[in-house]
């Protein structure tokens, strides 16, 4: 019975075993590889200035309402990319889960984010200007939505560069000839 149970955990164990082939892309380094060329494509300047973009910690959407609407008006591609943001980003989400953003970038804790707006008598701005003397603001972001095929990609994008410099929204790429191109933005977004 013993030598009947060791030979079938060998077997099962033999089993399992796999040899060299192709690493697969993990949803991180692609989920990590387009928001590079999103923040490459929407702060050009900053990024050939070699700044470092300042991007929040905290990953969020302004609004989520009629988000599916709007993109299964556009297509089924359209459609099926905004059920994977927003399947991506049901609850609390990092920047760590996008994976390394292989781009110059400072994150901004939310501890940070209290000690720079929420201190009584402190300008906010003024101080985190101190700190990033060049940066456009602070990003924030979502984990990106693709459709099946990868043709169609959309990602919460904001950008908040003083008390009333600021924007939003879902933004949706298209990928052509490889690289990924703004296609504009679906569902509510905000401008300060």
């Amino acid at each position: 019975m013993k030598r009947s149970l060791i030979i079938i955990i060998a077997i099962a164990l033999l089993g399992c075993q796999t040899g060299p082939g192709p690493i697969a892309t993990t949803p991180n380094h692609t989920d990590a590889l387009f928001v590079e060329q999103v923040l490459r494509l929407e702060f050009a300047e900053a990024v050939s200035q070699d700044i470092p973009l300042v991007i929040d910690q905290e990953l969020s959407i302004f609004s989520k309402a009629g988000v599916i609407a709007s993109a299964t008006r556009l297509g089924k591609d359209y459609a099926e990319a905004a059920r994977d943001l927003l399947r991506k980003n049901k609850g609390s989400n990092t920047l760590d889960s996008i994976g390394t953003i292989p781009l110059r970038h400072s994150v901004l804790t939310e501890q940070e984010v209290k000690t720079l707006f929420q201190t009584e008598g402190k300008d906010g701005w003024k101080a985190f200007y101190m700190i990033y003397a060049e940066s456009p603001g602070i990003i924030t972001l979502s984990r990106p939505g693709f459709s099946k095929d990868g043709t169609v990609a959309m990602i919460y994008l904001g950008n908040q560069s003083n008390w009333l410099a600021g924007r939003g929204g879902i933004r949706v790429y298209e990928k052509r000839n490889g690289k990924w191109t703004g296609a504009g933005s679906i569902g509510r977004g905000y401008v300060s």
